[in-house]
């Protein structure tokens, strides 16, 4: 089986009674199948309730305050593995603002049926297991493992990370991605690199009591799919489709770019290829600089210093039609945009939400201090 499994905003508790503690009514907002959601909720009291509920997202953007520092915190995106809200996202922190590293953390809901209004916690490096709710966080495999001790560099630039995983049909064994780029190259370009764990659950399905065996390790693998001699960064992958996409300036300024893989075959052996090559995505290309695609269903954003926007990067989205090709893109608007610059989004789609997640970094005023991370809901898309 195939695990394409992104997510943020897993655990969320219903607060039924105004002046009592949040009752504990553990609702699984991973974003798998359908199906897998129906056996989590099967016979669990409440969902109805919580169906009924129907929880919004802000339509303002809110700062991850958590997770933000006085120095640069940006270009996240949530790995789900083990139904914990974990993440990466890259900061200067440990360098004191100098160079970039990845950063894992822990981040979270709480919903108030009463007054419909909710509460988001995340924390760096934090307590394992979040809620400590049965199972065990993604946060504990990259200490067992220590994946980001073999991605981080004390003297180069990590940046855009993308976690994938993949796990068998029995969901024992897991191999899990860390996609990301670093300008260790000899003319400091940036290269898509990746690192991986490859895992084993001893426990069954479903108990995440134990801890999970590591079998193996690797990291600062080069990925030649995507690599050119200029800047290549922000990989995105669409497993349904067998397209990867990124950005690249080796147009001489930044353009969007897809390239084909085969989803059946291990990632491993497919990065490394040169079997396939890149190209432009003409329907989303300006004459500015487009970067950073994410792509969720038939959803990609992605930022774009061209005209008509607010100033600086601004966030766009594009919707991709029944002819599989990408249609014009449209502007988030001002309600998210800024005359400042707002930089690598991510997108979530939430079944049991009115709207969708959306995460990004901005330098805007009022934050922390450079580049803080910040979400909001946006409208939900309907999949072609």
């Amino acid at each position: 089986m195939n695990g394409n499994l992104l997510g943020i905003c897993n655990y969320i508790y219903i607060s039924k009674k105004k002046n009592t503690m949040l009752s504990k009514l553990p609702i699984l907002c991973s974003f798998a199948s359908s199906v897998m959601l129906c056996a989590l909720f099967g016979g669990c009291v409440g969902c109805n309730e919580w169906v009924k509920t129907k929880p919004v997202l802000p339509e303002t953007p809110h700062n991850m305050t958590g997770a933000n520092s006085i120095y640069d915190d940006m270009n996240s995106v949530p790995p789900e593995v083990t139904g914990y809200s974990d993440f990466y996202f890259s900061s200067n922190r440990n360098s004191k603002g100098k160079e970039f590293d990845i950063v894992s953390a822990n981040s979270g809901f709480l919903f108030n049926k009463k007054s419909k209004s909710f509460l988001s916690g995340t924390t760096v490096n934090g307590v394992v297991g979040g809620n400590g709710i049965g199972g065990i966080g993604f946060y504990k495999i990259l200490q067992l493992s220590k994946l980001l001790q073999v991605v981080n560099t004390s003297e180069y630039n990590e940046l855009g990370p993308y976690g994938y995983t993949k796990q068998s049909s029995n969901y024992g064994y897991f191999k899990h991605y860390l996609i990301y780029s670093n300008d260790d190259s000899r003319t400091r370009d940036m290269n898509v690199k990746f690192a991986y764990i490859e895992g084993k659950h001893e426990a069954p399905y479903g108990d995440r009591s134990g801890v999970p065996s590591i079998l193996s390790l690797k990291g600062n693998v080069p990925a030649n799919l995507l690599n050119s001699d200029s800047n290549d960064a922000y990989p995105s992958i669409d497993d349904v489709n067998g397209i990867i996409y990124f950005c690249s300036d080796r147009g001489g300024k930044f353009q969007i770019y897809q390239v084909k893989y085969d989803p059946s075959k291990d990632l491993t052996d497919e990065l490394q290829s040169t079997k396939n090559k890149p190209e432009a995505v003409t329907s989303l290309a300006s004459q500015a600089n487009d970067k950073c695609p994410f792509v969720k269903g038939d959803v990609m954003v992605f930022v774009s210093d061209r005209e008509g926007g607010s100033g600086g990067f601004d966030l766009y989205y594009s919707l991709r039609g029944e002819n599989g090709v990408w249609g014009a893109p449209v502007n988030f608007g001002s309600a998210i945009n800024t005359s400042s610059n707002e930089y690598r989004p991510i997108i979530d789609k939430l079944p049991m939400f009115t709207n969708d997640l959306l995460i990004f970094s901005s330098n805007r005023p009022g934050g922390l201090g450079g580049y803080d991370l910040y979400f909001v809901g946006i409208p939900k898309h309907k999949e072609n």
